[in-house]
């Protein structure tokens, strides 16, 4: 029994099964290890702004990528057909219907990765964060020497060298606050 479709149901049916193969395939690809690699697929950038208001004029090439193209047939098929089967409104309003949904769905993609972009960091350890915080001396410090402070930079304990500003003597344990940084991976401390 072959279904009566007209043309745009078949345009509807179509897209929806692309759709859904795309994302079968994609399912299939994941669950055997093959499709974890992303550097081709998360394209926002951590600049791209989805609405367009400060993007750069690469941002629409940024949102197509494979997961927002199956998102885009696949919801443009179904509400399309849905829309003009089941509801039987007209052509026209099945088509920005189904636009509509596709859009969306492109939308939320794009959104979703660019959520997820964010929640990325570089790990990278910039000491210049530790001007300003609060640490205890885990090693005299000198009059005119080098000692080490205990100090939390960036989520971490961490121990580093530190030399007293003032140029006075800082005991063990007294507590320190960093005024400055002197070279790459020194810490200029005063007496809180």
């Amino acid at each position: 029994m072959e279904p009566n479709l007209s043309g745009i149901e078949w345009l509807y049916a179509i897209s929806a099964a692309l759709g859904a193969v795309f994302l079968l395939t994609r399912i299939v690809l994941l669950v055997l290890g093959a499709g974890h690699d992303t550097g081709g697929d998360m394209d926002i950038g951590h600049d791209a702004a989805i609405d367009g208001v400060d993007g750069t004029s690469d941002v629409a090439f940024k949102l197509i990528s494979l997961q927002s193209l199956m998102a885009f047939f696949l919801m443009f098929g179904l509400v399309g057909l849905a829309l003009y089967r089941q509801s039987q409104v007209g052509v026209g309003l099945s088509l920005a219907g189904a636009l509509a949904a596709g859009i969306a769905a492109v939308y939320v993609i794009g959104w979703l990765f660019k959520k997820m972009l964010s929640l990325q960091s570089s790990g990278t350890l910039s000491l210049d964060n530790a001007v300003g915080q609060i640490g205890k001396v885990y090693l005299r410090i000198p009059a005119d020497g080098e000692g080490q402070v205990e100090i939390e930079v960036q989520g971490r304990m961490m121990i580093l060298s530190a030399i007293s500003v003032q140029k006075e003597e800082l005991p063990t344990g007294a507590v320190v606050r960093v005024e400055s940084m002197v070279g790459s991976s020194t810490l200029g401390v005063v007496k809180a």
